[in-house]
């Protein structure tokens, strides 16, 4: 099971309604099964979410930009990595 560190979460500079939304996010991942996860990445579902819920092109576009032939076993993790680092990087510009 992914693990979510909601107080990287809470101090991320974004608002407080897309600060609950990616952490539901990771939290989730962590127990959707993998075929829902690929089935909603191939579609780009993650991607319009990031992009226009949460108006992250940043990260949109690099979850886009992940190889469509990655493993349903991979994907889960790849994705959290990448949301994980982009709430890093947010951190570092507080």
């Amino acid at each position: 099971m992914l693990k979510v560190s909601i107080s990287s979460c809470q101090m991320a500079i974004i608002p407080v309604k897309q600060q609950m939304s990616i952490c539901s996010f990771l939290r989730d991942m962590g127990s959707i099964d993998t075929q829902s996860i690929k089935f909603h990445f191939d579609r780009g579902d993650f991607q319009k979410w990031l992009r226009n819920t949460l108006g992250d092109y940043e990260l949109a576009r690099i979850v886009d930009e992940l190889d469509k032939k990655i493993p349903e076993d991979d994907l889960r993790k790849k994705l959290a990595d990448i949301v994980h680092k982009r709430l890093s990087e947010l951190l570092l510009k507080r």
